[in-house]
């Protein structure tokens, strides 16, 4: 039998159908992440890079 938990007093989804759609939010989070932070690590770098050509 496939364990089932509540989710609004009403509905009812089964233990992996919940753990499914964990797992896509999981991927969309951790591919936003990795973007978030390929963009402030360039800014960083173009900052240092503008500071170094501002003290030549």
């Amino acid at each position: 039998m496939m364990p089932f938990i509540v989710t609004n007093g009403k509905e009812k989804r089964s233990l992996e159908e919940f753990t499914e759609v964990a797992e896509v939010m999981l991927e969309d989070d951790v591919a936003s992440n990795k973007s978030t932070s390929s963009y402030g690590a360039s800014f960083i770098q173009h900052q240092i890079q503008e500071h170094a050509n501002s003290i030549k």
